[in-house]
């Protein structure tokens, strides 16, 4: 999967997501993840607690079709927009589940339980794993 930030429509990026309850974290790419999945590329997971999940009907990118958009809810939250580019129906299908799975359950979740804050938590808990495209700036 690919992701870009929708601000600021960078590069898109394969990048190795890995989704815990309502956190996203992000690898270089799917060994890094196995053998240092404390060495993520952002320094903190991004929150889909009070995100929104759309699909992208005209993306920009010619050979972007299968694209998923994340925005917050809040027109006053500072969050970034971060689009998902997905090879196929099928994975767009897949993603989409574990995307409204997180939102859900980030939502259902007030931070009183910080699962996913440690590596341990990361290696037993995931949802929802897989390489695909991310361009997002920081």
């Amino acid at each position: 999967m690919k992701v870009v930030n929708a601000l600021h429509q960078e590069k898109w990026e394969r990048r190795y997501i890995y989704i815990v309850k309502s956190l996203i974290f992000y690898y270089s790419d799917r060994k890094t993840f196995e053998m240092k999945p404390e060495k993520t590329l952002k320094r903190r997971p991004t929150d889909l607690e009070s995100y929104t999940l759309d699909m992208v009907e005209n993306p920009g990118d010619s050979n972007a079709v299968y694209v998923l958009r994340l925005t917050p809810l809040d027109a006053e939250d500072d969050r970034k927009v971060i689009e998902f580019q997905c090879d196929t129906v099928k994975e767009t299908q897949q993603w989409i589940d574990a995307f409204v799975t997180a939102i859900k359950l980030g939502n259902a979740d007030t931070h009183t339980n910080e699962a996913a804050s440690t590596v341990e938590d990361r290696k037993k808990t995931s949802s929802k794993a897989s390489t695909f495209s991310v361009s997002q700036s920081d």
